[in-house]
């Protein structure tokens, strides 16, 4: 399978950063327990992501090793569920806009950055990226890791300022 180490490279970010997410999510003010249902949330779906980004990387050596003659159409068409179910998930939780505490720019980014992962998945997966089936699935990929990064990132950020913006001072 071409570019199999490239995905492997990037299986082994998404599981660092869920990792590493678990450890943010012990640091601040989190060690007392006191966890913002934001925070939850941001954990969870880095997570989720995380986990999506890992069984996307596999799903073409896998779609390969069964007989698949074009194993990123398959993987394509496998994987393009679940980003519409994360899309869905995303905007049914957020419904009412984005909530108190959500960056909005950060709720934006991970929209339209699952939207543009679908589009390439649904171009990869009906033939239209052929012969560049590989860059499409990638991107998607590499998307996906990007809301991962966002979810990592807005995890650190509240872990490290969370008593300045609530209010406490600890001593």
């Amino acid at each position: 399978m071409e570019s199999g180490s490239v995905l492997e490279s990037i299986a082994e970010v998404a599981i660092a950063l869920a990792g590493f997410g678990g450890i943010a999510a012990g640091l601040g003010y989190r060690t007392r327990g006191e966890w913002s249902l934001q925070d939850q949330g941001r954990l969870i779906w880095l997570t989720a992501l995380g986990l999506v980004v890992v069984f996307a990387c596999f799903l073409p050596d896998v779609a390969h090793h069964l007989g698949s003659s074009a194993p990123l159409r398959v993987a394509s068409a496998l994987l393009l569920p679940i980003t519409t179910f994360i899309l869905l998930s995303m905007l049914w939780f957020n419904r009412r806009g984005v909530p108190a505490g959500t960056s909005r720019i950060a709720f934006l980014l991970v929209i339209v950055t699952t939207i543009a992962a679908s589009a390439l998945l649904l171009a990869a997966a009906l033939g239209y990226a052929a012969p560049r089936e590989f860059g499409f699935y990638l991107s998607a990929v590499l998307l996906t890791l990007f809301q991962t990064s966002i979810f990592f990132l807005r995890l650190l950020i509240t872990s490290f300022r969370g008593d300045q913006l609530n209010g406490r001072a600890d001593g």
